[in-house]
């Protein structure tokens, strides 16, 4: 799973309301099984980066800093090609901001072939060997709200006279040069195999003989009762969510379901982990007994990260507030020093793999380096 889609609130539905890197994060439990959560606490380059951001004020000793660490903000060279006219506001300067983020992540035309190509790939693999079998991909690509780098979800379906072991699929994938010393997790919750495709390095996870999937969502009430434009408010969305799952939520004491319209509820037992550390609850959609959230052990975690952004594009706010009102809304000090007037660098940053991966993807795409699998001559190139 790649991703969690939010759901959102107003205080009268909820009476009781008054530096990201998304990336998984593998833990361990205590039988041995293994999951993957798509949430990740804040990286120890970015505390570090934050304790020496304390200790210094030159701005050159920062810059220095987070080359060293490996921290991008590429988003903001796309900022003079969204030219804003006055009157300017900070709601608008903040909703330009994420809209040149989303425009960064959106994944490019290599990255999008090559990830079709990828699911063919296997899907005839696994066809030429069980021509029975059936390949769906489910997740963040099938809703299509993956990240260039997200995670491919596959689940391979069975006839029931056809039952082979994760062990014998595994070894299918590797003689169709596919992956290379795949990971098979049989005593998981759902087993699952893990591997890099050879030639993307495209993370991929299998399971087999599976229905269950995230089918439905609980849109802003706002954005579902056609009140705003989710697309001309993304930075008031992006804020209130901060708020809501940062300072807001109970963790712990709230389930979060999303069938129908989806709710909140309170929950007669505190949702917790084996060590006792508070985790969200979150209700399989396709069975209520199964708490699909329970195995996020870092909650507490994100929730304070979450806490921290929301404060730190606040805080933005309220100083770029102060100088639009000082050229009567008419410009910045400095216009062209995006870096400077950015809401979302002190909490968001590109990392080195992010990009090594993005110019991999391009390399394989205008290269051709498929030529010869004989999977390529059945895919539809665009």
């Amino acid at each position: 799973m790649d991703q969690v889609q939010c759901i959102y609130t107003t205080k009268r539905e909820y009476p009781s309301i008054n530096h990201v890197r998304i990336d998984a994060i593998l833990i361990s439990s205590d039988d041995n099984e293994e999951d993957f959560i798509s949430l990740k606490t804040e990286t120890r380059q970015q505390r570090r980066l934050d304790e020496r951001k304390r200790k210094r004020t030159d701005d050159e000793d920062e810059e220095d800093d987070e080359q060293v660490l490996g921290l991008h903000y590429p988003w903001l060279d796309l900022i003079p090609t969204h030219p804003i006219p006055p009157p300017l506001s900070v709601s608008l300067l903040l909703d330009r901001e994420v809209k040149c983020l989303l425009e960064y992540l959106e994944p490019t035309k290599a990255e999008q072939q090559l990830r079709e190509y990828l699911i063919h790939r296997i899907r005839e693999t696994v066809k030429a060997e069980w021509p029975e079998a059936t390949v769906e991909v489910f997740g963040s690509y099938s809703t299509s709200i993956y990240l260039p780098n997200s995670d491919l979800d596959l689940v391979v379906q069975f006839p029931p006279s056809v039952n082979p072991r994760l062990f014998k699929l595994s070894r299918v994938l590797e003689r169709g040069d596919i992956c290379m010393n795949p990971t098979v997790i049989e005593r998981a919750t759902v087993p699952v195999i893990k591997f890099e495709d050879v030639m993307t390095k495209i993370k991929v996870d299998i399971i087999m003989n599976s229905t269950n999937g995230l089918e439905s969502c609980k849109r802003h009430p706002k954005v579902a009762a056609g009140e705003i434009d989710p697309m001309k408010n993304l930075g008031v969305l992006l804020l209130e969510f901060f708020q809501l799952y940062g300072i807001n939520f109970h963790l712990g004491s709230v389930c979060i379901e999303v069938n129908g319209d989806g709710k909140y509820q309170y929950v007669s037992t505190r949702a917790r982990s084996r060590n006792g550390v508070s985790v969200f609850s979150i209700l399989d959609p396709l069975d209520k007994n199964n708490d699909i959230g329970n195995k996020s052990f870092h909650a507490v975690d994100i929730t304070d990260i979450f806490k921290r952004c929301y404060n730190r594009i606040t805080a933005k706010s309220i100083e770029i507030e102060a100088e639009l009102k000082r050229n009567k809304y008419n410009q910045l000090d400095n216009n062209d020093e995006w870096k400077v007037y950015s809401f979302l660098k002190d909490s968001f940053f590109i990392p080195n793999d992010f990009l090594d991966h993005r110019e991999l993807m391009q390399d394989v795409y205008y290269e051709k380096r498929w030529k010869g699998q004989w999977t390529a001559k059945s895919f539809k190139w665009k």
